[in-house]
């Protein structure tokens, strides 16, 4: 059997009891590693090696050993499943899986969140039960539903939107049609937005790889600030009034987990970018000829303070505020508040 356990937002106990029974009673526990992270310090950005990523993905170098204990199974039961292992190498997962082989085994894939707010992870459920493999699902909070944390109604969203991170030659922009859809289709109200950001854990470098190097790049993970500037960059291009600076929008980092964070601001206020990398734009335009700046740099400091709140480490998601209602107005004020 096939359980793809949902582990929940904040730490490895936010596990069901259901989902603790399931890996106690498997022969493999994998732990995918590409949609979402366990809250945690993202330590070593600067290497791709696999101790990294772990890093990235548990919280801490010794993360995997940790879910270990946190689960009472014998260590090293648990490996980190790449995008590449679960989309590419299923058969390795459901090996000796199918109802009623004589040596058939039970199988954990531990998916942060919910297991099926991931199309990759429908997929592998449909691979399954091709083969015959019985699979069992056990659901837990993802962000889809913590959004509600912020104070706005979940009955009140549209259709979820992915932000990736552009490049100088892709800047896909789908995203803004449905963006465009929601705030157009609710008779008059317009409804809500989750904006989901992008996360890149073991991608390769494009770069090296047109010189036949298979490199990867550092994990990076999208924040609030960035996705703003995208948005905002692309109303620029499609010009059909979306969205706007002025539009409000709700910055959320770490959902589920101790010390989350929620703020309040225009898309302008968080185009304006973290105090941190307003240091950085400031300490090189005072080093630096302007001409030497990019432009996300000067936009920032031309933008001057973030007046949105500063949200920290990842993950970070963003909701587009449609029409509020006057209990989603006073929710929000909760969140409202100016960094110094």
């Amino acid at each position: 059997m096939l359980f793809l356990v949902g582990l929940g937002l904040g730490a490895p106990d936010d596990i069901t009891l259901k989902g603790l029974k399931a890996v106690q009673s498997s022969a493999r526990v994998y732990l995918e590693s590409y949609t979402a992270i366990l809250p945690g310090h993202v330590a070593d950005e600067s290497s791709s090696s696999s101790s990294s990523v772990e890093s990235v993905v548990t919280g801490s170098p010794s993360g995997l050993q940790a879910l270990c204990d946190a689960y009472s199974i014998p260590a090293n039961s648990i490996k980190l499943a790449d995008r590449e292992f679960v989309e590419q190498r299923s058969d390795e997962i459901l090996e000796n899986t199918e109802d009623g082989s004589d040596d058939e085994v039970n199988v954990t894939l531990l998916v942060v969140g919910d297991p099926l707010c991931a199309t990759t992870h429908v997929d592998l459920m449909l691979r399954a039960s091709e083969r015959g493999t019985k699979v069992s699902v056990v659901h837990n909070a993802s962000i889809v539903n913590a959004v509600g944390t912020c104070g706005l109604s979940v009955y009140r969203y549209g259709e979820a939107v992915s932000i990736v991170f552009f490049t100088d030659t892709w800047q896909p922009d789908s995203f803004y049609d449905k963006i465009l859809a929601n705030r157009q289709r609710h008779n008059s109200d317009a409804l809500h937005t989750l904006c989901l950001l992008d996360i890149q854990v073991k991608e390769y470098d494009p770069v090296a790889m047109s010189r036949g190097e298979f490199r990867r790049n550092p994990p990076r993970f999208m924040d609030v600030h960035r996705a703003a500037r995208q948005l905002l960059a692309v109303e620029k291009k499609r010009g059909q009034n979306a969205y706007g600076a002025d539009t409000l929008a709700v910055g959320l980092a770490r959902v589920g987990a101790n010390d989350q964070a929620v703020a309040v601001g225009t898309l302008e206020e968080f185009a304006r970018g973290s105090a941190q990398e307003r240091a950085a734009a400031a300490a090189r335009a005072a080093s630096e000829e302007d001409d030497d700046l990019d432009e996300e740099e000067r936009e920032r400091l031309e933008l001057g303070r973030f007046d949105a709140g500063e949200l920290g480490p990842p993950l970070h998601s963003l909701v587009l505020c449609g029409t509020l209602t006057d209990v989603e107005q006073q929710a929000l004020e909760r969140w409202r508040r100016v960094a110094v």
